[in-house]
């Protein structure tokens, strides 16, 4: 089955959070991120058009961008999408969940001290080792600690703005079906 728009917005949010972190130019970075806005506020899903071709023709969406969802679309996967996984920085994007924690900062942590994981992140931070790299304090430290905390405790909460839209749809479906 093709993927949702959601699904489809998850991949290009992932792959700019990956890029990011890589050092990748700021456009390109900002290029996924509008397109990934695009679907998310998309009021049918492209999976149904008929004449995948009009896909770069979405406002916010480039031709480039609009090739690898069109790849997403009719053959389920995207072949860029699995290189950048395989990326020694694609584990980092689990640190952008993290406040205080931004793209920047997890791949200093990672290039200076190796650290990979969320687990190894907060030790580090207990040990005192994050506020010896440069940019970073006993403050951020202690903000990243408190962020992590944060993120462990509502890891099972998922954002208002991935589920509105879905109790939307179900509401509108009840609305349809009680007529």
């Amino acid at each position: 089955m093709a993927p949702t728009n959601r699904e489809i917005a998850a991949i290009l949010l992932h792959i700019s959070q990956i890029l990011d972190i890589q050092g990748e130019n700021l456009f390109k970075v900002r290029a996924y991120i509008r397109a990934y806005e695009t679907l998310e506020g998309l009021g049918y899903e492209l999976y149904l058009l008929e004449d995948k071709s009009k896909i770069p023709k979405l406002v916010g969406i480039g031709e480039g961008i609009g090739k690898k969802i069109s790849e997403l679309l009719l053959t389920g996967s995207l072949k860029y999408y699995e290189e950048l996984r395989q990326s020694e920085y694609a584990p980092l994007t689990e640190f952008l969940k993290i406040r205080g924690m931004g793209p920047k900062h997890a791949k200093l942590v990672y290039d200076e001290l190796g650290i990979s994981t969320v687990e190894a992140l907060k030790k580090a931070a207990e040990e005192g080792k994050l506020r010896q790299l440069p940019g970073l304090g006993e403050k951020a430290e202690q903000n990243i600690l408190r962020g992590i905390e944060q993120a462990v405790k509502y890891k099972e909460r998922l954002p208002l703005a991935f589920v509105y839209p879905r109790a939307q749809d179900i509401l509108e479906e009840l609305k349809r079906i009680n007529k």
